[in-house]
Protein backbone atom coordinates (compact mmCIF):
# COMPACT_ATOMS: atom_id res chain seq x y z
CA UNK A 1 0.00 0.00 0.00
CA UNK A 2 0.90 3.68 0.28
CA UNK A 3 2.78 3.16 3.55
CA UNK A 4 5.12 0.56 2.09
CA UNK A 5 5.72 2.77 -0.94
CA UNK A 6 6.75 5.67 1.27
CA UNK A 7 8.98 3.38 3.31
CA UNK A 8 10.73 2.37 0.12
CA UNK A 9 11.21 5.96 -0.97
CA UNK A 10 12.22 7.28 2.43
CA UNK A 11 15.81 6.00 2.57
CA UNK A 12 16.49 7.29 -0.93
CA UNK A 13 15.24 10.74 0.01
CA UNK A 14 17.30 10.66 3.18
CA UNK A 15 20.43 9.72 1.28
CA UNK A 16 19.88 12.43 -1.30
CA UNK A 17 19.44 14.95 1.49
CA UNK A 18 22.58 13.69 3.23
CA UNK A 19 24.76 14.05 0.16
CA UNK A 20 23.10 17.07 -1.50
CA UNK A 21 25.96 18.62 -3.38
CA UNK A 22 26.93 21.72 -5.32
CA UNK A 23 29.83 22.42 -7.67
CA UNK A 24 31.19 25.29 -5.56
CA UNK A 25 33.41 24.62 -2.57
CA UNK A 26 32.48 26.44 0.59
CA UNK A 27 34.92 28.94 2.04
CA UNK A 28 34.84 26.96 5.31
CA UNK A 29 36.82 24.10 3.75
CA UNK A 30 40.42 24.15 4.99
CA UNK A 31 43.35 21.93 4.10
CA UNK A 32 46.79 20.86 5.25
CA UNK A 33 50.19 21.95 4.04
CA UNK A 34 51.63 18.60 2.83
CA UNK A 35 55.15 19.06 4.17
CA UNK A 36 57.23 16.11 5.35
CA UNK A 37 58.46 18.12 8.33
CA UNK A 38 54.97 18.46 9.80
CA UNK A 39 53.71 15.85 12.26
CA UNK A 40 50.49 17.63 13.21
CA UNK A 41 47.47 18.74 11.17
CA UNK A 42 47.99 22.10 9.47
CA UNK A 43 45.07 23.92 7.84
CA UNK A 44 44.89 26.44 5.00
CA UNK A 45 41.91 27.88 3.08
CA UNK A 46 40.95 26.32 -0.22
CA UNK A 47 39.57 28.89 -2.65
CA UNK A 48 39.40 27.01 -5.94
CA UNK A 49 37.79 23.81 -7.17
CA UNK A 50 39.85 21.11 -8.80
CA UNK A 51 37.52 21.31 -11.77
CA UNK A 52 38.41 24.92 -12.49
CA UNK A 53 42.14 25.03 -11.79
CA UNK A 54 45.03 22.73 -11.05
CA UNK A 55 46.20 25.42 -8.60
CA UNK A 56 43.78 23.86 -6.13
CA UNK A 57 46.52 21.30 -5.55
CA UNK A 58 48.75 24.03 -4.08
CA UNK A 59 48.63 25.22 -0.48
CA UNK A 60 50.16 27.88 1.71
CA UNK A 61 51.57 27.83 5.22
CA UNK A 62 49.07 28.29 8.04
CA UNK A 63 48.84 27.89 11.80
CA UNK A 64 48.96 24.67 13.78
CA UNK A 65 45.56 22.99 13.92
CA UNK A 66 46.53 20.38 16.47
CA UNK A 67 43.99 21.71 18.98
CA UNK A 68 41.01 21.14 16.69
CA UNK A 69 38.32 18.69 17.74
CA UNK A 70 37.36 16.14 15.10
CA UNK A 71 34.22 14.13 14.52
CA UNK A 72 36.00 11.62 12.31
CA UNK A 73 39.64 10.63 11.89
CA UNK A 74 39.95 8.91 8.52
CA UNK A 75 42.87 6.50 8.18
CA UNK A 76 43.81 5.33 4.69
CA UNK A 77 44.83 1.68 4.58
CA UNK A 78 48.05 0.80 2.79
CA UNK A 79 48.15 -2.91 2.05
CA UNK A 80 48.79 -5.99 4.17
CA UNK A 81 51.81 -8.13 4.91
CA UNK A 82 52.07 -11.54 3.27
CA UNK A 83 50.57 -13.09 6.40
CA UNK A 84 47.69 -10.63 6.52
CA UNK A 85 49.14 -8.27 9.11
CA UNK A 86 49.61 -4.51 9.27
CA UNK A 87 52.68 -3.13 7.44
CA UNK A 88 55.01 -0.85 9.37
CA UNK A 89 54.01 2.26 7.40
CA UNK A 90 50.34 1.59 8.18
CA UNK A 91 51.10 1.06 11.87
CA UNK A 92 52.40 4.62 11.90
CA UNK A 93 49.13 5.89 10.45
CA UNK A 94 47.09 3.97 13.02
CA UNK A 95 49.24 5.10 15.93
CA UNK A 96 48.93 8.73 14.83
CA UNK A 97 45.15 8.32 14.53
CA UNK A 98 44.88 6.74 17.97
CA UNK A 99 46.87 9.59 19.48
CA UNK A 100 44.70 12.20 17.76
CA UNK A 101 41.57 10.33 18.86
CA UNK A 102 42.73 10.42 22.50
CA UNK A 103 43.01 14.22 22.25
CA UNK A 104 39.67 14.67 20.48
CA UNK A 105 36.92 13.45 22.84
CA UNK A 106 33.88 12.04 21.07
CA UNK A 107 35.73 11.39 17.81
CA UNK A 108 35.66 8.10 15.95
CA UNK A 109 38.38 6.55 13.81
CA UNK A 110 37.27 5.46 10.35
CA UNK A 111 39.62 2.94 8.73
CA UNK A 112 39.16 2.67 4.99
CA UNK A 113 39.95 0.08 2.34
CA UNK A 114 38.77 -3.28 1.13
CA UNK A 115 41.94 -4.22 -0.72
CA UNK A 116 44.00 -3.32 -3.76
CA UNK A 117 43.83 -4.15 -7.47
CA UNK A 118 47.60 -4.67 -7.47
CA UNK A 119 47.64 -7.87 -5.41
CA UNK A 120 45.28 -10.83 -4.88
CA UNK A 121 43.35 -10.75 -1.60
CA UNK A 122 44.55 -12.60 1.46
CA UNK A 123 42.05 -15.19 2.69
CA UNK A 124 41.19 -16.20 6.22
CA UNK A 125 42.87 -19.50 7.14
CA UNK A 126 39.75 -21.12 8.56
CA UNK A 127 36.80 -19.60 6.73
CA UNK A 128 38.37 -18.72 3.40
CA UNK A 129 36.78 -15.28 3.53
CA UNK A 130 38.59 -12.23 2.19
CA UNK A 131 40.53 -10.33 4.84
CA UNK A 132 39.81 -6.67 4.21
CA UNK A 133 42.54 -4.14 4.90
CA UNK A 134 40.25 -2.00 7.03
CA UNK A 135 39.28 -5.02 9.15
CA UNK A 136 42.93 -5.72 9.93
CA UNK A 137 43.49 -2.03 10.73
CA UNK A 138 40.46 -1.96 13.01
CA UNK A 139 41.73 -5.04 14.85
CA UNK A 140 45.13 -3.39 15.35
CA UNK A 141 43.53 -0.26 16.78
CA UNK A 142 41.50 -2.29 19.25
CA UNK A 143 43.86 -5.13 20.20
CA UNK A 144 47.22 -3.35 20.02
CA UNK A 145 46.47 0.32 20.68
CA UNK A 146 43.58 -0.02 23.13
CA UNK A 147 40.99 1.95 21.17
CA UNK A 148 37.42 1.03 22.05
CA UNK A 149 35.67 -0.89 19.26
CA UNK A 150 32.76 1.49 19.79
CA UNK A 151 35.04 4.30 18.60
CA UNK A 152 36.07 2.59 15.35
CA UNK A 153 34.25 2.41 12.03
CA UNK A 154 35.38 0.69 8.86
CA UNK A 155 34.74 0.98 5.15
CA UNK A 156 35.37 -2.01 2.88
CA UNK A 157 34.10 -0.74 -0.49
CA UNK A 158 37.21 1.13 -1.64
CA UNK A 159 40.20 -0.34 -3.46
CA UNK A 160 42.22 2.82 -4.04
CA UNK A 161 42.65 6.37 -2.79
CA UNK A 162 39.84 7.99 -4.78
CA UNK A 163 37.56 5.25 -3.47
CA UNK A 164 38.75 5.99 0.08
CA UNK A 165 37.59 9.57 -0.37
CA UNK A 166 34.31 8.79 -2.14
CA UNK A 167 33.09 5.99 0.12
CA UNK A 168 34.26 7.59 3.37
CA UNK A 169 32.11 10.58 2.44
CA UNK A 170 29.01 8.82 1.11
CA UNK A 171 28.91 5.91 3.59
CA UNK A 172 29.96 7.69 6.78
CA UNK A 173 30.82 11.40 6.83
CA UNK A 174 27.75 12.81 5.06
CA UNK A 175 25.06 10.53 6.59
CA UNK A 176 26.53 11.03 10.07
CA UNK A 177 26.69 14.80 9.64
CA UNK A 178 30.34 15.18 10.51
CA UNK A 179 31.64 18.76 10.60
CA UNK A 180 35.37 18.21 11.16
CA UNK A 181 37.51 15.43 9.70
CA UNK A 182 41.23 14.70 9.77
CA UNK A 183 42.66 12.40 7.10
CA UNK A 184 45.76 10.40 8.09
CA UNK A 185 48.20 8.71 5.72
CA UNK A 186 51.91 8.37 5.01
CA UNK A 187 53.91 11.35 3.78
CA UNK A 188 54.62 9.70 0.40
CA UNK A 189 50.88 9.19 -0.11
CA UNK A 190 49.64 12.52 1.20
CA UNK A 191 49.76 14.70 -1.96
CA UNK A 192 47.47 12.36 -3.92
CA UNK A 193 45.30 11.64 -0.89
CA UNK A 194 44.83 15.37 -0.34
CA UNK A 195 43.98 15.86 -4.01
CA UNK A 196 41.37 13.08 -3.86
CA UNK A 197 39.72 14.37 -0.68
CA UNK A 198 39.83 17.98 -1.90
CA UNK A 199 37.97 16.95 -5.04
CA UNK A 200 35.43 14.54 -3.56
CA UNK A 201 34.63 16.37 -0.33
CA UNK A 202 34.80 19.71 -2.11
CA UNK A 203 32.03 18.56 -4.47
CA UNK A 204 29.56 18.09 -1.62
CA UNK A 205 27.92 21.03 0.13
CA UNK A 206 27.24 18.97 3.26
CA UNK A 207 30.78 17.56 3.50
CA UNK A 208 32.84 18.27 6.61
CA UNK A 209 35.87 20.50 6.75
CA UNK A 210 39.02 18.42 6.18
CA UNK A 211 42.49 18.59 7.71
CA UNK A 212 45.37 16.28 6.83
CA UNK A 213 47.98 14.57 9.01
CA UNK A 214 51.00 13.03 7.23
CA UNK A 215 53.09 10.47 9.10
CA UNK A 216 56.69 9.38 8.54
CA UNK A 217 57.57 6.98 5.71
CA UNK A 218 58.89 3.95 7.57
CA UNK A 219 59.19 0.22 7.02
CA UNK A 220 60.05 0.09 3.31
CA UNK A 221 63.25 0.07 1.33
CA UNK A 222 64.55 3.31 -0.14
CA UNK A 223 64.16 1.90 -3.64
CA UNK A 224 60.54 0.98 -2.99
CA UNK A 225 59.83 4.38 -1.44
CA UNK A 226 61.31 6.26 -4.38
CA UNK A 227 59.40 4.09 -6.85
CA UNK A 228 56.15 4.72 -4.97
CA UNK A 229 56.77 8.46 -4.83
CA UNK A 230 57.20 8.53 -8.60
CA UNK A 231 54.01 6.55 -9.04
CA UNK A 232 52.17 8.91 -6.72
CA UNK A 233 53.24 11.90 -8.81
CA UNK A 234 51.97 10.23 -11.98
CA UNK A 235 48.69 9.25 -10.34
CA UNK A 236 48.16 12.77 -9.00
CA UNK A 237 48.65 14.19 -12.50
CA UNK A 238 46.08 11.74 -13.89
CA UNK A 239 43.67 12.65 -11.11
CA UNK A 240 44.11 16.33 -11.89
CA UNK A 241 43.12 15.70 -15.49
CA UNK A 242 40.06 13.70 -14.43
CA UNK A 243 38.98 16.41 -12.00
CA UNK A 244 39.18 19.04 -14.72
CA UNK A 245 37.17 16.89 -17.12
CA UNK A 246 34.49 15.68 -14.70
CA UNK A 247 34.05 18.78 -12.54
CA UNK A 248 33.20 19.31 -8.88
CA UNK A 249 29.79 17.67 -8.85
CA UNK A 250 29.25 14.51 -6.79
CA UNK A 251 26.71 13.00 -9.17
CA UNK A 252 29.10 13.46 -12.09
CA UNK A 253 31.95 12.04 -10.02
CA UNK A 254 29.85 9.01 -9.12
CA UNK A 255 29.04 8.43 -12.78
CA UNK A 256 32.70 8.73 -13.75
CA UNK A 257 33.85 6.45 -10.94
CA UNK A 258 31.36 3.67 -11.70
CA UNK A 259 31.62 3.81 -15.48
CA UNK A 260 35.36 4.26 -16.11
CA UNK A 261 37.36 3.16 -13.07
CA UNK A 262 38.90 -0.30 -13.13
CA UNK A 263 38.00 -0.97 -9.51
CA UNK A 264 34.34 0.10 -9.67
CA UNK A 265 33.03 -0.05 -13.26
CA UNK A 266 31.08 -3.14 -14.34
CA UNK A 267 32.27 -2.62 -17.91
CA UNK A 268 35.85 -3.12 -16.69
CA UNK A 269 35.36 -5.94 -14.22
CA UNK A 270 36.79 -8.42 -16.71
CA UNK A 271 40.13 -6.75 -15.96
CA UNK A 272 39.91 -7.67 -12.30
CA UNK A 273 42.54 -10.28 -11.53
CA UNK A 274 44.78 -9.28 -14.42
CA UNK A 275 48.23 -7.91 -13.53
CA UNK A 276 48.41 -4.15 -13.13
CA UNK A 277 51.21 -1.90 -14.33
CA UNK A 278 52.78 -1.71 -10.83
CA UNK A 279 56.48 -2.57 -10.75
CA UNK A 280 58.13 -5.00 -8.33
CA UNK A 281 59.40 -2.13 -6.18
CA UNK A 282 56.01 -0.42 -6.12
CA UNK A 283 54.30 -3.66 -5.14
CA UNK A 284 56.37 -3.71 -1.96
CA UNK A 285 54.38 -0.67 -0.77
CA UNK A 286 50.89 -2.16 -1.29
Amino acid sequence: GGGSKMAALGPCRCLRAAVACRASIRARHTHLVPSWRHSRPILVPLHQTLASSSNAFKTEDAGDANDRQYDGIVVLAGGLTASGGVPEWVKGRLEAAADLHSRSPGSVILVTGGGTPHKPPILHDRSGHVIHESTVCADYLVSELGVSPNSVLKETSSYDTIGNAYFSLTIHAAPLGWSEVCTVTSAFHMPRARACFDWIYGACASAPRVAYLPVADEGMTEAALEARRRREEESAAALRRSAEEVGADLAAISGWLHSTHRCYAVNRQHEWGEPTEATKEELETY
